[in-house]
């Protein structure tokens, strides 16, 4: 902040401050936690062991203070919005115009729209000098914020934005007392309602300063890597060997780039410094390495399974959320819950309804009144009470209390203890659901489907960052390491792509008015000159720096950031190398190869009939994986009827009607409209099983649909029997036979056996899955 004259430079002179009672003032929650950190460790270095807890907090915090200290005096009958408060409304004052104007969704237009307005407000530019800008941007900016504005006057709400001038105005009127002395820390990019409040407290005498940290002579070199991979393996290996050297030490890894590819980061970070982390989390002991950034709170398995449970109140429910809801483990619904995943996909059925499948899990599983299959009934009998609920629920706060009851229904967050991770997890989206409560403040009524989707967005857009004691390494942004002071830094993504960060002006404010107030990100001038100082303030505050990018990205080449013009730097050019594989290569390995299975039992029976010689014969690991070991993928359901229901069908109306006609000479004998009529009745009876077993499925319509396939298809397979040449006589129709090859026993079905006039036999098998040509008789057979 260069409007405040005074500097408070360096740590021993803030701790010397604070110990006088001076409150410090910090630009985000990161800065806030860190200063209060090092507090705490400089009182322990002076060997104190009781001391007053510093008045750090960030500035949105110390406003909030503010504000309910005027409410509580009666001088602010105002209710500030909350964030997803904030942006709700937004989104409906958008809604009429996103579709019809920009073919967007209002979500998509409303945060750029909301960004707009802060500047405007931030800035404290007039929407008088909007308009004279004539654009449908523009004027849509200036109809969505008069129409915001509008809303919070008539209704007494204060936005986030606004709190700061509000405070401001409170003290200028002496409404407030604020500390008598203050030091502001990180505000490197303010903006006017900074500069007004910050004149507010100079003129009531409070003393205020701003935090540097002390300049440090420091080492520096340069690491060209060859790609984005390679320089963040080099990184990775750097950490580890001062880590193993001494943990005690300040160490940060800076990324620009960290929001794309957090995955990749965690993933390399967690490799090379705990190597022994081979498993999925949660793992447990002390971790090495602190990540800056959170990812949404809406991709932790345990907050997926809490979103999933919801849309068992919605109909239709598809197989994979029940599938989801029988497998998790945040979730107790009953075991076994894996047979009764199993069951349901056997079953072919895509998707289910409660009352569905509440009744077919009654038929289906056995009345244990004490098992595990009661108690997911019992489950579901309640899930289908909160149905009705739900039907008659239309505020956010009705349907809060509607969420709560079905994941209590369902034992979400499990029976299990948590660890620290899920816990946390857990709270916090209990407190975002108590946010999503508060939304009917500005949205007075939902649907069910937009009370779920709202939910779920409100996830999506709540970064959590998992509270853990500190670690020796920090893996951070450019911004959220910046003032902050470290023995060893390493920059990376120095390349001239990434910094200086590229202009990214605001599409609803002309830029030449962004230019002219020089506005966040409008121009690439601006950025250049943020980059560079923020450069420098990263050289200033470590002992160690490292400098490095990547000269390649895919098949471009990269320049190294003009900032990297430093004279005598060193350059190191090395590639990066897998210490944990390199470790596992020094070690000795014996192989042994167990490819040999125990041998059958003699006269063994082996079940899945003459499947067996076919796996055999392609793979014979997969005829024993299969047929000893058991092991297959689950049944997969599929739209409308199975293939395996189509085949079977065939043989079942075959089997009837060759038992009715048993040779060719009565088949013969049949006119065609009797013919008809006896395959239609045999058809009937077959999908009258069908339509019981299925009844979500063989309706009206689709059931006619397949009759009439089922008769086509039969009708045509008669009239090759009636073109045969020989007369015959059907002597089996689906029997069963073992056979016995050398040692093997195998069970098998024959579709239908024919007996010529000479005696002699003719095998038949039904192929419904495929069309069998003679083309293929004449390859090699099994």
């Amino acid at each position: 902040m260069e409007f405040i004259e005074q500097t408070t430079r360096g740590l021993q002179e803030l701790f010397e401050q604070l110990g006088s009672g001076a409150t410090v003032l910090t630009v985000n929650n990161r800065l806030a936690k860190r200063l209060n950190s090092d507090f705490n460790q400089y009182m322990e270095s002076q060997g104190r062991q009781v001391w007053k807890t510093p008045d750090v907090l960030p500035l949105s915090a110390w406003l909030h203070i503010q504000i309910e200290n005027l409410g509580d005096a009666g001088l602010h009958q105002t209710r500030f919005l909350s964030t997803h408060q904030e942006f709700r409304l937004w989104t409906d004052i958008i809604k009429p115009d996103a579709w019809q104007i920009y073919m967007m969704q209002p979500s998509a237009i409303a945060r750029p729209v909301q960004q707009a307005w802060q500047l405007v407000k931030q800035w404290q530019i007039h929407w008088g000098k909007i308009a004279e800008f004539d654009s449908p941007e523009t004027w849509a900016l200036i109809r969505w914020g008069k129409q915001f504005e509008a809303l919070c006057r008539k209704n007494a709400w204060l936005s986030q934005t606004l709190i700061i001038e509000h405070v401001t105005q409170a003290i200028s009127k002496q409404q407030c007392k604020p500390n008598d002395h203050i030091i502001f820390a990180g505000f490197e990019d303010p903006h006017l309602l900074h500069k007004n409040l910050v004149q507010s407290l100079t003129e009531q005498q409070c003393h205020l300063s701003y935090f540097r940290h002390e300049s440090i002579n420091h080492k520096q070199s340069l690491r060209v890597c060859n790609d984005f991979e390679d320089e963040l393996q080099q990184a990775a290996n750097w950490t580890r060997q001062l880590v193993l050297k001494d943990a005690t030490k300040k160490i940060a890894v800076v990324i620009p780039s960290l929001n794309e590819n957090r995955s990749k980061v965690e993933q390399c970070f967690r490799k090379t410094l705990h190597p022994e982390r081979i498993t999925p989390p949660p793992y447990s002991g002390a971790q090495l390495y602190n990540l800056s950034l959170g990812i949404p709170l809406a991709q932790y398995p345990l907050v997926q399974n809490a979103l999933t449970c919801l849309a068992l109140l919605a109909e239709p429910i598809p197989l994979q959320t029940l599938s989801t809801v029988l497998l998790a483990p945040s979730l107790s619904a009953g075991l076994p819950q894996s047979n009764i995943d199993l069951l349901l996909r056997k079953h072919g059925r895509k998707q289910w309804t409660l009352k569905a499948l509440i009744h077919f899990l009654k038929q289906t599983l056995p009345q244990d009144t004490s098992g595990s299959s009661n108690s997911l009934q019992q489950k579901l009998d309640r899930l289908h009470q909160l149905k009705q609920q739900a039907k008659s629920s239309n505020t956010p706060d009705e349907y809060g209390q509607l969420f709560l009851e079905t994941w209590k229904t369902m034992g979400w967050p499990g029976s299990r203890s948590l660890d620290s991770h899920e816990y946390q997890q857990s709270e916090r989206l209990l407190k975002l659901l108590a946010e999503f409560r508060q939304l009917h403040l500005v949205k007075h009524q939902l649907s069910f489907s937009e009370a779920c989707s709202i939910l779920g967005q409100m996830c999506n857009e709540t970064i959590f960052q998992e509270q853990s004691d500190d670690a020796p390494v920090l893996v951070s942004g450019l911004l959220e390491a910046a003032e902050q002071q470290f023995d060893y830094l390493w920059l990376s993504g120095l390349d001239d792509e990434t910094l200086p960060v590229r202009s990214a002006p605001n599409p609803f404010i002309p830029v030449a008015l962004q230019k002219q107030f020089n506005l966040p990100h409008c121009t690439a001038e601006r950025e250049y000159a943020f980059s560079e100082k923020l450069f420098r303030d990263f050289i200033q505050h470590a002992r160690h720096i490292v400098f490095s990018y990547p000269s390649r990205d895919a098949d471009r080449e990269l320049r190294a950031s003009p900032f990297l013009d430093i004279p005598d730097l060193p350059v190191i050019h090395e590639r990066s190398s897998d210490e944990a594989s390199q470790a596992q290569a020094i070690i000795q390995l014996e192989y042994y190869s167990d490819a040999q299975m125990p041998p059958l039992a003699r006269h063994q029976l082996v079940k899945g009939g003459t499947a067996v010689l076919s796996h055999q014969a392609v793979c014979p690991f997969q005829a024993a994986a299969s047929f000893r070991l058991h092991a297959s993928e689950p049944d997969q359901a599929v739209d409308g009827a199975s293939p395996l229901d189509k085949g079977s069908q065939v043989h079942q109306v075959l089997e009837l009607i060759w038992q009715q006609l048993k040779t060719s000479h009565n088949l013969l004998k049949l006119d065609d409209t009797v013919l008809r009529t006896t395959v239609q009745n045999a058809i009937d009876k077959v999908m009258s099983y069908y339509q019981h077993k299925r009844p979500d499925l063989y309706q009206d319509n689709f059931l006619s649909l397949e009759k009439q396939r089922l008769l086509k298809l039969i009708l045509n397979w008669l009239e090759i029997d009636k073109q045969r040449l020989q007369a015959f006589t059907v002597v089996e129709i689906e029997e069963d036979k073992t056979l016995e090859i050398g040692d093997l026993v195998f069970k098998t079905r024959i579709d239908r056996i024919d007996e010529l006039a000479n005696g002699q036999r003719i095998l038949l098998d039904y192929k419904t899955g495929q069309s069998a040509t003679s083309n293929s008789w004449l390859n090699e057979q099994i």
